[in-house]
């Protein structure tokens, strides 16, 4: 018999890491240096505009960030550098200090895309989000044994979710807690039947999406799904499921998620 060796996530934690199947399209953007960053506060050319210049005459005909603008240019031009480079981060806390002064934090919001608990069923719940386009219904569950015991790993999850809008259903997506080892052929196993898996990162997927309908079945019917997965050391980890209630939390996903 299985012992319970990992706790339910508290605060939902697993919020926002639900896994899609790859290839996954996301671009990142290189980080502006600090000093673009600075520029691009003050400076309107260095946010897109076409030109700008100074404005001429005294502090009557400038606003407060053109004034402040046109001292930092001229005491980062001046010929000792570590006088005009002070003089400008004076000008821009005088500046930017009441600006924040005056600022009130905005008040907590709770987040309508949150998804909730819909239902509980034996060591399967399910979730969805809220009524939208977009909504997303899923069941979840995580391994009552983990082994090697003694090996330190983030917690482990798996997901079968639905996305109507997308015409996805029955999607699976596990999440080992560690990065596994490329091309070292991931499998599950639900009784005598064996699965491969693909690996990104932390995160598995079956290799034939095909095979999906067919690894549903087999969660429905047996009892428990073990995974094994090698590391980026090259240690073996087993992570082994109750499908306990995971026929009703699969159910449950559905009607939610029509």
């Amino acid at each position: 018999m299985l012992s319970l060796t990992s706790k339910w996530p508290t605060e939902r934690q697993h919020e926002g890491i639900l896994p899609r199947r790859p290839p996954i399209a996301k671009r990142y953007a290189e980080p502006a240096s600090a000093g673009l960053a600075l520029q691009s506060l003050f400076d309107p050319v260095a946010r897109g505009a076409k030109s700008w210049q100074a404005p001429t005459g005294g502090r009557e005909n400038k606003s407060g960030r053109e004034y402040a603008l046109a001292m930092i240019r001229e005491l980062i031009s001046i010929n000792r550098p570590a006088v005009g480079l002070a003089g400008a981060l004076a000008v821009l806390i005088s500046v930017c200090a009441p600006a924040y002064a005056q600022r009130k934090p905005a008040p907590a919001q709770a987040d309508p895309a949150k998804p909730a608990l819909v239902g509980q069923f034996g060591d399967w719940r399910a979730f969805a989000t809220p009524q939208s386009k977009a909504r997303t219904c899923y069941a979840l569950s995580q391994p009552k044994t983990r082994m090697p015991a003694n090996l330190t790993r983030d917690p482990a999850y798996i997901f079968v979710s639905h996305r109507p809008a997308e015409k996805v259903r029955n999607e699976i997506a596990i999440i080992m807690g560690f990065d596994v080892k490329p091309d070292s052929k991931p499998m599950a196993e639900i009784g005598d039947e064996k699965f491969e898996l693909v690996a990104k990162g932390p995160n598995l997927w079956l290799r034939n999406a095909s095979d999906e309908a067919k690894f549903i079945a087999g969660m429905r019917k047996g009892a428990r799904l073990v995974l094994k997965a090698h590391s980026m050391r090259n240690n073996l980890t087993t992570d082994t499921y109750s499908l306990s209630g995971i026929a009703q939390a699969l159910d449950r996903s559905l009607k939610e998620c029509p």
